[in-house]
């Protein structure tokens, strides 16, 4: 009967005082709160946490209407930030953000499709570079590449010094890998090339410039190709990576798969959007220009194009 008389007094204190008081009251005279009713629970406060982080932001219908349909990625949530995430429209990239551009050279391979689940896992973008011979032999993760909001773009067609060839050469090599990605996606590839090794002359830039195309170089470069230690590829990308990198890979090595598992997430952890190099060209540069060698901001230099963009707004 005494403790009824107890309990009584703790519920009817709970109505007057509130549910903090109440759960307080109820643990210093040990009477568990789970003997109180439910419905004394039921008037506390909604968490805050939904609308500081919006889970289910991408379900909006109107996102459909923005520059780029965003769909709803687990995630996604470190990609978008203030105003896209409490707006209608948002455009993608969002121009306040530091942007980083990962490509992947020599593939498709068998381990194209591993870098592709690690990027569809954190809602990242990459550019794939891809060889020309390579293409038909891998239609699936071609049309997987670009259905993820990733890019295909050519590296010539069986990796020569462009260099050293001849200006026909030079065109067959850009002309077929584009028509080899065509085939497969239905449509033409973004009007940028990646020259093998890096090399570029004037020669090459004539001819590409004549095709209305650009070539697409890089500012950093763990060279994955000859590290065979994940751990040394982040150590490397993590420790040059600046707002603007265009960053050297190939998705045709098992370490280069190993290192995307940290380096992906480290680098949205800084608070790195990354996206493929014609947004990141677009953001920097403006209207890529053909002809042009675009190989990303190195230190000191800065995004005056997105700096400008992101004033207007």
């Amino acid at each position: 009967m005494k403790k009824r008389v107890i309990l009584f007094a703790i519920i009817m204190a709970c109505m007057v005082l509130g549910v903090t008081s109440c759960r307080r009251d109820a643990t210093n005279t040990g009477v568990e709160a789970a003997m109180l009713p439910a419905s004394v629970f039921d008037v506390l406060p909604t968490s805050t946490y939904i609308a500081e982080e919006p889970q289910d932001i991408y379900e909006y219908e109107n996102y459909n209407n923005s520059k780029y349909k965003l769909d709803y990625k687990p995630y996604n949530i470190y990609q978008y930030d203030y105003p896209c995430e409490y707006y209608e429209y948002c455009e993608y990239p969002p121009p306040h953000r530091p942007m980083i551009a990962l490509t992947f050279d020599d593939g498709p391979s068998r381990y194209t499709d591993y870098i592709l689940d690690i990027l569809e896992r954190y809602g990242a973008r990459a550019t794939f570079c891809v060889l020309g011979m390579n293409v038909a032999a891998w239609p699936d993760t071609i049309l997987r590449t670009v259905e993820l909001g990733s890019e295909v773009v050519g590296h010539s067609w069986n990796h020569p010094d462009m260099t050293l060839l001849g200006e026909d050469a030079i065109r067959r090599q850009i002309i077929d890998t584009s028509a080899a990605i065509k085939a497969i996606t239905g449509e033409p590839p973004p009007a940028m090339f990646r020259p093998p090794y890096g090399s570029v002359n004037a020669r090459v830039r004539r001819v590409a410039e004549g095709l209305g195309y650009s070539t697409l170089n890089w500012t950093v470069d763990p060279e994955d190709w000859r590290n065979r230690d994940a751990q040394l590829i982040y150590q490397h990308i993590m420790d040059r990576t600046i707002d603007g990198s265009i960053i050297l890979l190939h998705d045709i090595r098992r370490y280069t798969v190993e290192a995307m598992e940290i380096v992906i997430p480290a680098l949205i952890e800084q608070g790195f959007l990354l996206v493929t190099a014609s947004e990141l060209i677009e953001y920097v540069y403006g209207d890529m220009v053909p002809g042009w060698n675009y190989r990303g901001l190195r230190p000191g230099e800065r995004p005056v194009v997105r700096e400008v963009i992101a004033e207007e707004r």
